[in-house]
């Protein structure tokens, strides 16, 4: 039997398209496998947020126990009038700390924050070289982020309600 030329190029083209083919899905297979798919990556996404929400909630029932053994405390000293004050001065000396009413002692650090000493080249704005508002507060949310119990500027206690705005070229922190 006899195949002419049309026939060996068509089943040489076929087999070049399939080698071809065989290639690129291996190369397709192996760049997925080191990236990971999409619900690979979904699936860590959400073991992560599991965990978080997990952690809040063990955080939750830490305080949850907290708040009922104080209210076990309240239920046995109602009797006792001397125990009853005493709960409640520590009940108020706790919410005086948090408030930013009373000083506190103990581990912290100082961070010492100034104007940069270089200054401006020409045509270049002096603002670059100076302490703005918005600076102090970035530092002041990261403290907090990393867990800072109590926090002072210029011995100006930072509350919940506390103001730090630039007034001209002056930062006020509580008006001061």
């Amino acid at each position: 039997m006899k195949i002419d030329f049309k026939a060996k190029a068509s089943v040489a083209l076929v087999c070049a398209i399939l080698a071809f083919s065989i290639a690129l899905q291996f190369k397709s297979v192996e760049k997925n496998q080191g990236q990971g798919t999409i619900s690979g990556l979904r699936s860590a996404e959400l073991q992560t947020l599991y965990q978080k929400e997990k952690e809040k909630n063990e955080a939750l029932l830490s305080d949850y126990a907290r708040v009922t053994a104080d209210l076990e405390k309240y239920k046995a000293a109602a009797n006792d009038t001397n125990s009853t004050t005493k709960i409640l001065k520590e009940q108020l000396d706790y919410a005086e700390i948090i408030a930013g009413m009373k000083s506190v002692h103990g581990k912290g650090i100082t961070l010492k924050v100034s104007d940069s000493k270089f200054t401006a080249a020409p045509g270049e704005s002096e603002n670059l070289y100076i302490l703005h508002d918005a600076d102090l507060l970035m530092i002041v949310n990261e403290l907090r982020d990393a867990g800072a119990e109590a926090i002072s500027i210029n011995d100006e206690r930072i509350t919940a309600l506390t103001e730090i705005r630039c007034v001209g070229s002056v930062v006020n922190i509580n008006n001061v």
